[in-house]
């Protein structure tokens, strides 16, 4: 199951709380929600010439609940896209480094697919296990930015994740992760 990691409200703040091991492997799997977005809303579209370069691992998986809230409406495309932008560009500042998914795609993905809907930013799906849920929160986004958050913490403590800083570097982890942060 494709996961959207939904650790803050603001994507660029989102994709500053990926640890170093995220911001590596989601990058590829957030493209792959983006182009089945595009695939779905327009099969005819420009963007099916690229789908298999991004990795055959990942199937073209038409109900995925990811997938689904990223074809939802346009400010939901419009969300992930952000994501996928800043972690890129999360990946450039940690790694000094171009993620290939970059090249590939950014022209493409930066386009609203055809045939999506105008709409509001409505909660993405929680695809977590429901010991880490937070419910009672002043809305769904915050519960689920509350529950992702209880993941990230058990995961990062469990995996022993880092966050990157090159020298000179003044971003550190989320306040909410440090005591779980290997930094």
């Amino acid at each position: 199951m494709m996961n959207i990691f939904v650790l803050d409200s603001d994507p660029k703040m989102c994709a500053y709380a990926h640890c170093d091991d995220h911001v590596k492997e989601m990058i590829p799997v957030y493209a792959q929600i983006l182009c089945n977005t595009h695939h779905l809303l327009d099969p005819e579209g420009s963007i099916l010439k690229d789908l298999n370069d991004l990795d055959p691992g990942f199937p073209l998986i038409q109900m995925e609940t990811s997938t689904a809230w990223a074809k939802d409406t346009k400010a939901n495309y419009q969300w992930m896209h952000d994501l996928w932008f800043w972690l890129n560009k999360e990946y450039w500042y940690r790694f000094d480094d171009i993620h290939e998914s970059w090249n590939k795609f950014y022209n493409k993905l930066s386009h609203i697919p055809n045939n999506i809907i105008e709409g509001d930013l409505n909660s993405p799906p929680q695809n977590i296990d429901t010991s880490y849920v937070q419910e009672g929160l002043e809305d769904d986004l915050q519960n689920i930015i509350a529950g992702y958050r209880n993941y990230y913490r058990y995961w990062c403590k469990n995996n022993d994740a880092n966050w990157s800083t090159p020298d000179g570097a003044t971003r550190t982890p989320p306040s909410w992760i440090l005591e779980d942060a290997n930094v």
